[in-house]
């Protein structure tokens, strides 16, 4: 009894021993709370129940703003915005983005993806002459 618990202890510490990593994905491995991240494909060691590894995808990803994309019906909160003139423009958009910083993506919001869905906003984005469309890039 007790030598099949220590097997079956050791076979789950051996598969939690390693993570093997792709080339589409980060990998934040964290240290007792200290992440690093991991960028390099391959099998990788990491040390069971002391550290944790959270994969983030490299590729880019896209979002619809102003419009559903499975119905392709407008959003009026998202899309309809008023003019200098006091016109009314409805503006739609799909955003892509590409996560550069995977530590910073985890750890600096609790939803990263409603952030950016903010910052890229007709409203702010749009009207403002001061932020280049090359950040959204």
């Amino acid at each position: 009894m007790v030598a099949a618990l220590i097997v079956i202890f050791a076979v789950i510490t051996g598969m939690n021993s390693y993570y093997v990593l792709d080339e589409d994905n980060y990998a934040v491995v964290t240290t007792l709370g200290n992440p690093q991240a991991v960028s390099k494909a391959g099998l990788h060691f990491k040390i069971p129940y002391v550290q944790n590894v959270r994969l983030v995808s490299k590729i880019i990803t896209g979002m619809p703003i102003g419009y559903d994309i499975e119905t392709k019906a407008s959003i009026d909160e998202e899309s309809v915005m008023i003019t200098k003139d006091f016109n009314f423009v409805n503006t739609d958009f799909y955003l892509e983005y590409m996560v550069s910083d995977p530590v910073k993506y985890l750890y600096a919001s609790q939803d990263p993806e409603a952030t950016l869905k903010m910052l890229a906003h007709p409203t702010s984005v749009i009207r403002s002459e001061s932020i280049p469309w090359t950040m959204l890039s």
